[in-house]
């Protein structure tokens, strides 16, 4: 018995090598090959296995911020005060890292940020988080901040995408306290 080997090819290959595959099927999987960027789809790959499946809201002074992945969740742990940084602290950027790097799974660094969130007191819902227009959100969430500030900013998350990283601090709306006038 004698082996034979056909030589090596990709599947994109050997569609267009066979004889079956139609001429309107070929033209599109050209038009799809030649968009392709292994380079660009590596970190969209990437980028994916490091974003949470929900987001967590956390409660800033005059703000509420949504953590969506863990890069975020490493920018919020960054800002932390020097003085507040316990073995809580450093476990849960220890977990973070390491789902960086994939050596720590995504979900339990996920709960351990919640955690730490929670324990600080800092952890929202979504249903905190105002929706621009709706007075009685806002007024609940004003209340539930710094009263010395003069505005209350709501911000969310531009898409991430994995060509450009941009701020997770993008403002959709400030709204400002209402101030009735008396009448003259």
């Amino acid at each position: 018995m004698i082996k034979r080997y056909h030589r090596a090819a990709t599947p994109y290959q050997r569609l267009l090598d066979d004889a079956r595959t139609p001429e309107v099927s070929r033209l599109r999987l050209k038009a799809m090959y030649l968009t392709l960027d292994p380079v660009r789809l590596l970190r969209d790959i990437r980028l994916a296995q490091v974003l949470f499946d929900q987001p967590i809201y956390v409660k800033r002074t005059n703000y509420i911020e949504e953590i969506t992945c863990v890069e975020d969740a490493l920018d919020f742990l960054e800002e932390w005060p020097l003085e507040g940084r316990n073995l809580v602290y450093e476990v849960t950027l220890k977990a973070l890292r390491g789902a960086m790097t994939h050596s720590f799974p995504l979900n339990a660094s996920y709960e351990t940020f919640k955690r730490f969130a929670k324990r600080a007191g800092l952890l929202c819902s979504v249903e905190d988080v105002p929706v621009v227009g709706n007075r009685a959100a806002f007024t609940a969430l004003n209340e539930s901040c710094d009263p010395q500030a003069e505005e209350l900013q709501v911000f969310v998350p531009q898409r991430k995408l994995p060509t450009d990283r941009v701020s997770s601090r993008v403002p959709i709306a400030v709204l400002s306290p209402v101030v009735e006038q008396a009448s003259a």
